[in-house]
């Protein structure tokens, strides 16, 4: 759980097992752009494409400010290389802060208890 007006960032590590480089882009992303803030509901995907050499890995993060408290599933597609797109889910929930008492407005006994556990 994120607080809904914070930006909640994972990341995903690619890895090439293979003997050739390959290229991969997310479909379904938005450019971060530079020195700007992000824009609530879209995932942002940082390199949004790149090239992964044989035998190496590459780290991609992954960003996404909710905007409003509630739960999120988005969905974002990795294309590797001439491969099918994989589907991949960015999900959680976004959450507000907040406190709220039910007290007796009059002053009792039980009341004086109730504000002293408060």
């Amino acid at each position: 759980m994120k607080p809904f007006d914070e930006v909640a960032e994972a990341y995903l590590t690619i890895h090439n097992i293979g003997k050739v480089n390959i290229k991969y882009s997310m479909i379904g992303y938005n450019y971060e752009p530079v020195n700007a803030d992000i824009e609530p509901d879209k995932p942002v995907i940082v390199p949004p494409e790149g090239l992964i050499e044989a035998e190496k890995n590459e780290v991609v993060a992954v960003r996404y400010l909710p905007g409003i408290p509630r739960k999120f599933n988005k969905k974002i597609k990795l294309q590797i290389s001439h491969f099918a797109p994989e589907e991949i889910s960015v999900s959680g929930e976004a959450s507000f802060a907040d406190i709220m008492l039910d007290l007796p407005r009059y002053e009792n006994e039980v009341y004086k208890n109730l504000r002293k556990e408060a």
